[in-house]
């Protein structure tokens, strides 16, 4: 099995398959966002915002974004890791992690120090080095942990 990083840049053909995996109220709104990020930014891709795809065997398996806001009541900081997910058959396979820790090489690349995440999922980042920062609200009401990470 080869599993490797792409930008969702070079594969637009994947955005239905995002809006199948994410949240379609906040989809409809990252892809846009994004694709006029595009539109304006076709030089430089590798900015925020970021949305990049697992692949397994050239195979869509999961995705993740860095995001300079999401749907929390609080955006007060910046940037977010968000929307991180993998399809359910290739879960506990390292994807997850692999994505996670290529994003922060990412964001290193594009400068940031910090990363912030906003989720209920705390035990997973808490192994992988994220310090709960705070509680906050989504915009639906719902309460999440917000985590903070310093990039070394």
């Amino acid at each position: 099995m080869f599993l490797r990083i792409d930008n969702l840049a070079e594969r637009l053909e994947d955005i239905e398959l995002l809006q199948k995996w994410l949240p379609y109220n906040f989809t409809s709104e990252l892809i846009l966002s994004y694709k006029t990020h595009l539109s304006l930014n076709q030089i430089n891709k590798f900015e925020v915002p970021m949305i990049l795809i697992a692949l397994l065997d050239e195979k869509p398996v999961g995705t993740i974004s860095i995001l300079n806001e999401i749907m929390i009541k609080d955006n007060s900081h910046s940037p977010w890791i968000a929307n991180m997910f993998v399809e359910e058959d290739k879960r506990n396979l390292g994807i997850g992690t692999y994505m996670h820790n290529y994003m922060l090489d990412e964001a290193i690349t594009m400068g940031f120090d910090t990363l912030y995440l906003a989720t209920n999922q705390g035990e997973y980042f808490e192994n992988l080095g994220w310090i709960y920062n705070s509680k906050t609200k989504e915009t639906t009401g719902n309460e999440v942990k917000v985590y903070m990470k310093e990039l070394e």
